[in-house]
């Protein structure tokens, strides 16, 4: 009997340490957060609860037995050589290293975002709220980056999205920049160097190695072998310019401002050529180095009337 009773005793004990750990589980104290609050200070690490980075500044959570975040060198780092990034998950390596979940698309060797088990191109993590937007979110905002999510340039009057860890878009000195000497454009992808310079990937026509041309948009092939998006006009090739659905010839990218007038603008200028628009002819001007001043245009004129004369 007495043998009994340790027996009962102990099985009681086993049954109610499980409830007592869910009792005593805080949860975060943040409105509409269910996850478990760190320490004593009533919060989840996304909502400033635990230890916090010790970079001045940063309000991220600390990583592991680390004191730092994962931006600031916290937790463990990827083992693959000369890399310095964090490990994912509980593989040894960074994202870009193979670390962490992959696509489950077949085929597919990207990053698995959030737990939908896909990558962001095939539809996984969070998407744009806007209505008829299947881009990806980027950070709080729900929105991507076209529709204004995510951090933004803070060049004064830009509207465009911060790139990298930098505070400004490309157009105005953000990302990687191109290392070829005295190129100041923004570098392709994973690669040093910009789209004029080799960077970024290329066209695989023929199977690649024989057009040396950038691919455009999620393709794999330059403009003129038939990459990025073409024009919504029936029966029509070319390929759609900026935002719009047409080619130039069916009304697609940018049009001359000049009241009344349908044509293309030229160029990084708002009006057609017949209305001022595109790269201008410097002969004569001062500072062109195709002639010098009317006196040379006007030598350059005599000289070749003169030889018209019989």
């Amino acid at each position: 009997m007495p043998a009994s009773v340790k027996s009962s005793v102990a099985c009681t004990s086993v049954v109610t340490n499980p409830q007592q750990r869910n009792l005593n589980t805080k949860t975060c104290q943040f409105p509409g957060c269910g996850k478990g609050a760190r320490g004593a200070s009533g919060h989840c690490i996304a909502h400033g609860g635990g230890r916090r980075c010790q970079k001045p500044g940063c309000q991220k959570g600390a990583e592991g037995r680390t004191i730092y975040c994962k931006a600031h060198g916290g937790g463990r780092r990827c083992e693959f050589l000369g890399c310095t990034k964090s490990a994912e998950g509980r593989t040894d390596h960074c994202i870009a290293h193979g670390g962490g979940r992959r696509c489950s698309n077949d085929g597919c060797s990207r990053a698995a975002r959030g737990r939908s088990g896909l990558c962001i191109r095939h539809g996984g993590g969070k998407r744009c709220q806007q209505e008829k937007c299947t881009k990806s979110a980027e950070g709080h905002s729900g929105l991507c980056i076209s529709h204004g999510g995510g951090r933004r340039c803070q060049f004064p009057e830009c509207a465009k999205g911060a790139q990298g860890s930098t505070k400004f878009c490309k157009a105005h000195g953000g990302g990687k920049r191109c290392t070829f000497l005295g190129c100041t454009k923004g570098a392709e992808g994973s690669t040093p160097y910009c789209k004029g310079h080799g960077g970024g990937k290329r066209c695989l026509f023929e199977g690649g190695g024989v057009c040396p041309k950038s691919v455009h948009g999620g393709t794999q092939y330059c403009v003129a072998h038939g990459g990025g998006k073409r024009c919504a006009i029936s029966d029509c090739t070319k390929s759609a310019r900026g935002r719009t659905e047409y080619c130039v010839r069916h009304g697609g990218g940018k049009r001359c401002r000049f009241d009344g007038c349908v044509k293309s603008a030229q160029g990084s200028t708002d009006f057609c050529k017949a209305h001022g628009g595109g790269k201008r002819c410097s002969w004569g001007l001062p500072d062109s180095s195709f002639g010098i001043g009317q006196g040379a245009w006007r030598r350059a004129a005599g000289a070749a009337f003169s030889r018209r004369k019989p």
